[in-house]
């Protein structure tokens, strides 16, 4: 599999996200961010926006959230790490950070994970590898549908309506939005950006990114299922 970019997000199916819900929550704590703090942890070299980490840090502490399993492995495990919280990953390789995790072929080893879904020991699922059409319907088929979608999750590279992304988002859309609630969302539209940015005007700051590494832009949602 490879990840497949160039595919528009449309609102095919009337879905609309609470935009002023999501803003005011996190405009009640916006003040909190300081992206110097994120720095000290993660460095510059990242493949996740700080800001999106931040956001995963007040989920975590809004939901007791004690341990993670995530897929792939990089900077969003080096920073949850940090915050002491019990982390299972499960990626080919990390390129970052020379990082704990189990070394495997998600699509040829799926039994794996789901051995470690089973034993329903974590409380939130993060998502940040493959970015196809194929690893989104084996994610849905064989992980979320096996905790019967009752775990709240992270997933990368997210991006608002009318915007280019992966066929990874596209499929999670017409899939599986029905059965959850988005508690945060990072792309959010120019009018409320611009609203945060009055309290914190460092949401996007590209000078803090490496010269060798591309910018990461605001792409993170959080989920949480309606039946937990």
């Amino acid at each position: 599999m490879a990840d497949e970019w160039g595919y528009t997000i449309k609102n095919t199916n009337n879905y609309q996200y609470d935009y002023e819900q999501i803003f005011n929550h996190i405009n009640s704590f916006i003040g909190e961010y300081k992206i110097e703090d994120m720095i000290k942890i993660i460095g510059v070299d990242f493949g996740i926006n700080l800001f999106d980490l931040f956001l995963l840090k007040k989920f975590i502490e809004e939901n007791n959230i004690t341990h993670m399993m995530e897929l792939g492995a990089g900077s969003s495990s080096k920073f949850i790490d940090s915050l002491g919280i019990k982390r299972t990953s499960f990626a080919l390789d990390s390129v970052f950070y020379d990082l704990d995790y189990v070394k495997l072929n998600i699509k040829d080893d799926y039994e794996i994970v789901q051995e470690h879904i089973r034993k329903n020991d974590f409380d939130m699922f993060f998502i940040d590898n493959d970015h196809s059409t194929e690893m989104a319907k084996l994610i849905c088929d064989k992980f979320l549908n096996l905790m019967d979608y009752s775990k709240p999750l992270f997933i990368h590279d997210w991006f608002d309506f009318n915007k280019t992304t992966y066929s990874e988002q596209v499929y999670y859309y017409n899939n599986m939005l029905d059965k959850y609630d988005v508690e945060y969302m990072t792309d959010l539209p120019d009018v409320f950006i611009n609203s945060l940015k009055q309290k914190s005007n460092k949401i996007d700051n590209r000078i803090l990114y490496h010269t060798a590494v591309h910018y990461v832009p605001r792409c993170s949602i959080i989920l949480k299922p309606k039946n937990g």
